[in-house]
């Protein structure tokens, strides 16, 4: 993301947003969009050497709860097939797989399939 589409969801009313920030600089953040009473997660990264501290947990929690506080009654994502650390993190926080998007994710090998996309969701009560 450029430091231009981090500003424009900062301004924008139905952006949720949370970063974590460690010797003044950002190690974690979130974003999302709120579309009626969805929660929909655009981004969420960790940076490599702050992971498996509970940094990206503190990160997802406080958008659930940014997320009920605006009428939010579930969470969406989506992420790579392949991306296991990611699907076993979500899935910790109740979000459970709800369809595929087959080879969303184009390759980076010629004449090869892309890696799908898991749609995952959260009821947030």
């Amino acid at each position: 993301w450029s430091q231009r589409m981090f500003d424009q969801e900062l301004e924008s009313s139905f952006s949720l947003q949370a970063v974590a920030v460690l010797d003044e600089k950002p190690v974690a953040f979130g974003i999302g969009w709120k579309v009626r009473d969805v929660a929909q997660i655009l981004e969420f990264a960790v940076t490599p050497q702050e992971r498996r501290k509970g940094i990206g947990s503190k990160i997802l929690k406080h958008l659930m709860q940014i997320a009920r506080e605006n009428g939010c009654a579930k969470m969406e994502l989506e992420l790579r097939s392949q991306n296991l650390a990611a699907l076993e993190f979500y899935r910790k926080f109740g979000f459970r797989q709800v369809g595929k998007r087959k080879n969303f994710y184009p390759s980076s090998l010629p004449l090869s399939a892309g890696e799908d996309a898991l749609l995952m969701e959260c009821v947030l009560f």
